[in-house]
């Protein structure tokens, strides 16, 4: 695929590791054979930032679009989720532009890393929260990023609603895809790509990207020879959706599993994605402990009937078909407490009290209350020389004598901070 123009670079997040072309030394740009390759370092703000960004020639808007890029995360660059924040970066794809600080996002195919639970992951989305993850990130190791952006519906004007992702795949892994998402929400053409970085990511980070190409076709974008024209030809096997969660799915784990595996209670729940997900091998429900489970008839228990053939084709097809799932119907739980951490924030009333006149911030309105209800009084303020009594044994351990004390000298006197 062509390029319009070069990489657009915001200078203080990214530089190329290789010596400027445009320096005035240099009459030209440097001549490089296929041992040499050009790399990005992409460093981040702690906030959102488009640090690189290109323009294709002209707008892709068939019905499929190929896109890699190889990545390579410093290994002391790498924050865990159970260290800090985790890591946050990814590649877009869109139609607009945008500027350095643009979300790329909401119906904007997404292709990068992201926190999943206690690990930073692969991932692809459409939108924040509907992440689907892969492979964990490994710092120090570099990794080939692979995406197939297309369309259920062809057509010019039909939304890309499709996202699948390998990472390091093999030649005949192009009908595997290790994670999947889908959007009715999404662009219809792709005219620039990029990466942004959030606030993940911070300025001590070193990701190095490179080899970023987009293309038409599996083998293209892998750049393997096309097959040769006497082979037979076998058609690319796309996962087309035939389940939807709420008219299939749900009716058999409401009526089969959620008796025992549903709610707070349940040692092992069906009701949320995640705990599913745990179960399953999305695109392979033979190699699924889940339904393993229910087609071997271990679950559910003897006292129960088993899942018809009906209802295991269902489950089958389900998880070959990635384990989509609603959020709306079975959203995320939320905790059930009343412990003071888990309620929602809200601007208290401030009281009224009798002393108005001791009051000078809000917080004196609640001690006020406080003290009235118990019928005590505050103290009088403090004269000078109490104060300063005060600040001397609070900062040197003894009082102070009968000179003026200031802050400076008692920081600067050698008992300050002595132990």
């Amino acid at each position: 695929m062509a390029w319009l123009a070069v990489w657009l670079v915001v200078a203080c997040a990214l530089r190329v590791v290789e010596v400027d072309a445009e320096e005035k030394a240099f009459a030209d740009s440097w001549k490089r054979n296929g041992l040499a390759t050009p790399v990005f370092e992409i460093n981040g703000t702690e906030g959102r930032n488009n640090p690189i960004r290109r323009r294709l020639k002209k707008p892709l808007a068939a019905d499929d679009v190929y896109v890699r890029y190889r990545i390579r995360y410093q290994q002391d660059s790498v924050d865990t989720p159970t260290e800090d924040e985790g890591e946050f970066v990814v590649l877009w794809l869109d139609q607009a532009e945008g500027n350095d600080a643009s979300q790329h996002n909401g119906g904007v195919p997404n292709v990068g890393i992201h926190v999943a639970g206690d690990k930073n992951r692969f991932m692809v989305r459409f939108a924040s929260g509907k992440e689907r993850f892969g492979t964990e990130l490994t710092g120090g190791r570099d990794f080939l990023v692979v995406a197939r952006l297309w369309k259920s519906r062809p057509g010019v004007d039909e939304p890309f609603d499709q996202l699948n992702l390998w990472v390091n795949p093999q030649e005949d892994a192009e009908t595997k895809p290790e994670a999947s998402v889908e959007s009715g929400k999404s662009i219809t053409q792709v005219q620039w790509i990029g990466f942004a970085t959030g606030g993940k990511t911070e300025l001590e980070d070193r990701i190095f990207v490179w080899d970023v190409g987009v293309a038409s076709s599996w083998r293209e974008i892998l750049g393997l020879p096309p097959k040769a024209a006497t082979e037979p030809h076998s058609p690319v096997t796309v996962t087309k959706r035939t389940i939807d969660f709420d008219k299939h799915v749900y009716p058999v784990l409401k009526a089969k599993c959620f008796s025992c595996h549903a709610g707070d209670d349940a040692e092992v729940r069906l009701d949320v994605q995640d705990e599913v997900l745990n179960r399953c091998q999305p695109g392979n429900a033979d190699a699924s402990p889940l339904f393993q489970m229910v087609a071997q008839h271990k679950m559910p228990p003897e006292d129960a009937p088993p899942l018809s053939e009906d209802e295991l084709g269902v489950l089958r097809r389900w998880i070959d078909e990635g384990v989509l799932w609603n959020e709306e119907r079975l959203p995320v739980p939320q905790p059930q407490t009343q412990h003071w951490a888990f309620q929602p924030v809200v601007r208290p009333k401030i009281p009224t009290v009798t002393r108005k006149g001791w009051v000078q911030t809000p917080v004196d309105a609640f001690i006020a209350r406080q003290q009235e209800a118990q019928g005590i009084f505050p103290a009088p303020p403090a004269d000078r020389r109490t104060l300063a009594r005060r600040m001397s044994l609070d900062m040197h351990g003894l009082p102070n004598d009968k000179t003026e004390v200031t802050v400076d000298a008692l920081l600067q006197h050698p008992a300050y901070g002595q132990r």
